[in-house]
């Protein structure tokens, strides 16, 4: 029972996720909210790993006589970039900015939102006011005789009557 309590402990130790920081620009990102701005205005977002224990030797052998295991590329990083901590004060300013850059957001999306609800209503105006026209009245009407071929005849001569559509104008 204790072996398997202490296996349980140790995965549950060993599956543990890395701290990480994540980087805006020169200084440490105040939030997730900071974060995901600057990502949509940058398209370029640093994440720094922390790790208590870090291996700075690679034993070149060791890694080399492991043949089946994929090979481990090392990497070092040779100019380490600087970042700032933001004091408590610059903190509050880019939370205050964040919260005006959200608040423009919210209403430059609601009056999208407006815009496209008022061309969809022109739209529809534009299509009642075509289908109001003298072709959405009954043909029998206007026919001496009520058949197939008759109505066929005169939707003919109706259409060979009209212009072509100008197809080259945009809205």
């Amino acid at each position: 029972m204790k072996i398997f309590l202490l296996t349980i402990i140790v995965l549950l130790i060993s599956c543990s996720k890395h701290q990480s920081i994540l980087i805006c620009g020169d200084h440490k990102c105040v939030n997730k909210a900071e974060a995901k701005q600057y990502f949509e205005e940058n398209l370029t977002l640093e994440v720094q790993i922390i790790t208590k224990n870090e291996k700075t030797n690679y034993s070149l052998v060791d890694l080399n006589i492991k043949g089946d295991e994929p090979k481990i590329k090392v990497f070092k990083n040779k100019n380490k970039k600087i970042v700032k901590k933001l004091s408590k004060d610059e903190v509050k300013e880019k939370k205050a900015e964040l919260k005006k850059k959200k608040k423009k957001y919210k209403q430059k999306k609601e009056l999208a939102k407006k815009e496209v609800f008022l061309k969809k209503k022109n739209k529809i105006n534009t299509l009642s006011s075509y289908n109001s026209n003298d072709n959405s009245q009954d043909i029998c009407i206007k026919l001496e005789k009520c058949d197939i071929d008759s109505i066929a005849n005169y939707l003919i001569k109706v259409n060979n009557e009209k212009g072509y559509p100008n197809i080259s104008l945009r809205e």
